[in-house]
């Protein structure tokens, strides 16, 4: 009884549709058949029968959905697997189970409402400490425990009712708990009614954020393609910290175009003011900047869909704050320029070693063309260090740092 069970749940509509090895065998045989020897492997089926092949024929023989070959060496479906997969109209979910609940225990109790093809109980891997009987603590084992629901198949879809509507009214039982049951389409329903309420919620915050985080995001065009997405990103963060990025897909040669999001508007601000100053250039084109106003923000959010708006407008719009606040670090940026005989292949990362050994730095642009740079240090007092630095070796005395912006030149 044990193997005919066995044998009809390996070849069942459901267990067939998903298990790539027996697809493969049966793709051997013209008639789909699979040989004996290559069930007994299976160690279920190899432990219920003792590895005795003759105990599976006999299983296979008394199950009026299998059929054994005339040499009696392997086995098959008398009917083809259906090309229309039915199996969500038969099926239903089932919560409340507990973390031990096992497939027998399940097939026991919903099987008092019909015949069940397949059940299917998502499981998570945990360590768990365990004590012998004389105290002594043992080494922590690795557990699969059930995540408290699971999916039950029947062969029909009126069984798969009867358990449902059983379960609504609380008559079915598991251990002492009632467990909940549903049809699995109602399961679904439920499942995206919860994740359209959240994504409601999300867009409430977004809208309820807009006046505290408008001005942190800013606007490019004109950069040339092909420009990924971690270019982008670099050349923005030599001014501020970025939260995210939006980047328009661009073939070499064509237009770029994006949005990039600064952790405050300060930042952007200060990466609008330097970029425009020192006419910034992206993928060897120069670009234009500009911070986007509170309605192109909403129309960028609402065109991008509530979904984008959480990442776009920020879980973190508590932190835009202004500089004055102290959340965006003001006097950190040092701007320099290379002397005009100053190769301009120069090894960028001689330019951040001399830096960073003055002080430590975050982030280094250097444009070769036009023989200047920026500088973004951990600290104010770090950019004052190297400004100081410069100038020492230029041998004179610069202009005096301001708030926002450090100057000097090598």
């Amino acid at each position: 009884a044990e193997a005919q069970k066995l044998l009809e749940f390996y070849f069942g509509d459901s267990n067939l549709r998903a298990d790539r090895f027996l697809q493969r065998e049966r793709k051997k045989s013209p008639q789909g058949w699979v040989a004996f020897d290559i069930l007994k492997t299976f160690k279920k089926l190899s432990a219920a029968t003792d590895g005795d092949v003759e105990l599976m024929i006999e299983g296979a023989r008394a199950s009026s959905d299998l059929a054994v070959s005339e040499d009696g060496e392997s086995v098959g479906r008398v009917k083809e697997l259906p090309v229309v997969d039915d199996s969500a109209t038969r099926t239903v979910y089932v919560e409340g189970i507990g973390e031990a609940a096992q497939v027998e225990d399940l097939e026991k109790v919903m099987g008092e409402y019909g015949k069940i093809c397949y059940v299917s109980i998502p499981r998570i891997t945990v360590s768990e400490s365990h004590v012998s009987e004389t105290g002594q603590h043992e080494p922590q084992r690795v557990v699969r425990k059930s995540m408290g629901y699971c999916f039950v198949e029947f062969s029909v879809a009126e069984d798969a009712n009867k358990a449902a509507k059983a379960g609504g009214d609380g008559g079915v039982v598991l251990q002492g708990n009632a467990l909940r049951v549903m049809a699995k389409s109602a399961w679904e329903k439920s499942k995206q009614d919860f994740k359209n309420q959240q994504k409601s919620q999300r867009a409430v915050k977004s809208e309820q954020g807009f006046e505290r985080a408008h001005g942190a995001m800013v606007r490019f065009e004109g950069g040339r393609g092909p420009l990924s997405r971690l270019e982008m990103r670099e050349a923005f963060e030599a001014f501020a910290p970025v939260a995210n990025t939006d980047l328009s897909d661009v073939r070499e040669g064509e237009e770029a175009k994006g949005y990039v999001r600064f952790e405050t508007p300060a930042g952007a601000r200060l990466c609008v003011h330097h970029m425009k100053d020192r006419g910034q250039r992206l993928g060897g084109a120069k670009i234009s900047v500009g911070i986007l106003s509170i309605a192109e923000e909403k129309d960028y959010i609402v065109s991008c869909g509530a979904a984008h708006a959480q990442a776009s407008t920020g879980a973190d719009s508590h932190k835009a704050t202004d500089t004055k606040s102290g959340h965006f670090t003001s006097g950190v940026l040092v701007s320099f320029r290379t002397k005009p005989d100053t190769p301009s292949t120069v090894d960028y990362r001689s330019l951040r070693k001399a830096i960073s050994a003055v002080d430590k730095v975050e982030f280094l642009e250097y444009d070769g063309s036009s023989h200047s740079g920026c500088a973004r240090m951990s600290s104010a007092s770090g950019a004052v260090k190297v400004c100081g630095a410069f100038q020492d070796a230029q041998g004179g005395e610069g202009s005096q740092p301001s708030d926002r912006e450090r100057n000097g030149a090598m």
